[in-house]
C-alpha cells in the first residue's frame, strides 16, 4: 500500500527548505559585506556628514552584477536607527521618459510628509510653496502626485522642458532641498545614473555639489562597460574631485 505524506509533514518540509534558503542568503549578504568593508564605511563616512549638518555624496562604479546595487540597499538598513527618510529612483535603458528617477523620488518624498500629522504637514505646505512659488507647477509636470501636496497650479507641456531648463533644474532643487529640512535625515538612492537622461544627469550634478543647504546623503551607482557621453564623462570627472565621494567596484 503506498504511503501518502499528510499535510503537516509537507509543510514541515517546506518551512525547513524556506529557513535553508533565508539562512544562505543572510550567509551571502553577510560576506559580501565584509569584502565590501571599504566600500561600507566609506558611505557610512558621509552619513555621519550629514548628521553633521552637511551634504554627503557617494558615487559607486562598477561592471554590472558586482553587487553595487545589494550593497547600498543592505548599508542603509543600518541608517534606520537614526529615524531618517529612505528614497530611491531608478533609471532603466529602455525607459526613455525624463526625469523617471526623478519622479520616484519625488512621489516617495510627497508620501513621506503626507504621512506626518496634518497641522505639521500643513506648515511644511506653506513652506514649501513659498520655496518654489510658480516652480510648483514644474514638480507637479515632471510627478503629478505632487498635487496631492502642493495642490493645483499650472503645469508646462513635456516638449518645454529643454526650452525650460534652468527653471526646471531650479525647481528640483527648491523642492528636494527644502524638503531636506523636514525628512532630515534624508537618504536619496539612484541607481543606473549610466541610463539617465541629460537634463536629469544635469539636475542630479546640482544636487551633487558640496554645500549646506541641503541636508541629505545622494548615493548613485554608475555601471561600468557601458559608452559614456560626454555629459557623463563629465559628470565623473567632477565628483572624482570631491573628497572621498568616488567609490570605484573591482
Amino acid at each position: 500500500m503506498r504511503e501518502f505524506d499528510s499535510p503537516n509533514r509537507k509543510k514541515d518540509d517546506s518551512e525547513k527548505e524556506t529557513q535553508y534558503a533565508l539562512s544562505f542568503v543572510e550567509e551571502r549578504m553577510n560576506k559580501v559585506l565584509v569584502a565590501r568593508n571599504r566600500e561600507v564605511e566609506a558611505i557610512k563616512k558621509q552619513f555621519d556628514r550629514v548628521l553633521e549638518g552637511n551634504s554627503g555624496l557617494c558615487v559607486i562604479t562598477g561592471l554590472p552584477g558586482i553587487g553595487k546595487t545589494f550593497l547600498v540597499q543592505n548599508v542603509i538598513k543600518d541608517f534606520s536607527t537614526s529615524n531618517g527618510t529612505y528614497t530611491s529612483g531608478k533609471f532603466r535603458q529602455h525607459d526613455k521618459r525624463p526625469f523617471i528617477a526623478i519622479l520616484e523620488i519625488i512621489e516617495q518624498m510627497t508620501k513621506h510628509l503626507l504621512t506626518i500629522p496634518t497641522e505639521q504637514s500643513e506648515n511644511k505646505k506653506q513652506h514649501l510653496l513659498k520655496a518654489l512659488c510658480i516652480e510648483a507647477g514644474i514638480i507637479i509636470s515632471i510627478c503629478p502626485y505632487a498635487m496631492k501636496l502642493l495642490g493645483q497650479h499650472k503645469t508646462i507641456d513635456m516638449d518645454d522642458y529643454e526650452k525650460l531648463k534652468y527653471r526646471v533644474k531650479r525647481a528640483i532643487y527648491l523642492f528636494i532641498s527644502t524638503i531636506s529640512e523636514s525628512l532630515f535625515p534624508l537618504v536619496i538612492f539612484i541607481d543606473d545614473l549610466q541610463w539617465a537622461d541629460t537634463l536629469s544627469l544635469e539636475t542630479i550634478e546640482l544636487l551633487c555639489r558640496d554645500n549646506k543647504t541641503l541636508n541629505l546623503l545622494l548615493i548613485l551607482t554608475f555601471r561600468d562597460g557601458v559608452k559614456k557621453t560626454r555629459e557623463e564623462a563629465n559628470f565623473l570627472f567632477k565628483v572624482k574631485q570631491r573628497e572621498n565621494a568616488y567609490i570605484a567596484f573591482t
